[in-house]
């Protein structure tokens, strides 16, 4: 089509995590923190990824903050666009639970 790339090229070695964190739990999402990362491709053990950037302002539709994280473990590489399960350290060194907003339901 007129206008549209024919090609998209990235760098499998500088691939980064995007994760859309749940704004309650955005304390967590700090420059620097730790992710812990299971790649859903590769069947194994976790990697570790850094977070590189976290979205100043808050997805009004879902109410999530978009973050960014680089994957630091050496030799892994994980192929654009496939999905990865992570799970966000919170600073103090606590794990932070990250779900899904419409897996939760409330029951009165």
């Amino acid at each position: 089509l007129l206008g549209q790339p024919l090609v998209t090229l990235g760098d499998p070695a500088a691939l980064l995590l995007q994760m859309h964190v749940p704004e309650r739990d955005g304390a967590a999402a700090r420059v620097g923190a730790t992710v812990s990362v299971t790649l859903t491709e590769q069947a194994g053990p976790r990697h570790t990824a850094r977070v590189t950037r976290v979205a100043p302002t808050v997805d009004t539709l879902t109410r999530t903050i978009e973050v960014l994280a680089a994957l630091t473990s050496p030799g892994v590489r994980p192929r654009a666009e496939s999905f990865a399960q992570a799970e966000l350290r919170a600073t103090d060194g606590s794990e932070a639970l990250v779900v899904p907003q419409g897996a939760v339901q409330a029951l009165e």
